[in-house]
């Protein structure tokens, strides 16, 4: 049981215990969508930007608080999902809009 307690990791769970937050603005976006990491600057983060498939469309690796400029003018309008992985572990996901 305890075993199964320890590989309980929400979004909510996770932002509560480190207090580390994954910001996307302006969203829905149009041609650049801004990304940041509010963690330790020792930190380094991975951002994948999936279609509603599941398939991946792009992955950049990103400092903790620093502020990457995402241009989206190469994806076509639509739903897709950001997912911040830490240490290979999926640590949150926010859906950004994209429109034209």
């Amino acid at each position: 049981e305890a075993y199964c307690k320890s590989l309980y990791t929400s979004i909510t769970a996770f932002t509560k215990l480190t207090g580390w937050s994954f910001v996307v603005f302006p969203n829905p976006a149009n041609n650049l969508v801004h990304v940041k990491v509010d963690a330790p600057t020792d930190k380094v983060f991975s951002l994948k930007l999936k279609d509603v498939t599941g398939r991946t469309i792009d992955e950049i690796n990103l400092k903790a608080g620093t502020e990457f400029e995402l241009n989206t003018t190469g994806y076509a309008p639509g739903v897709y999902l950001m997912e911040v992985l830490y240490q290979g572990a999926m640590v949150e996901t926010k859906r950004l809009l994209i429109t034209r």
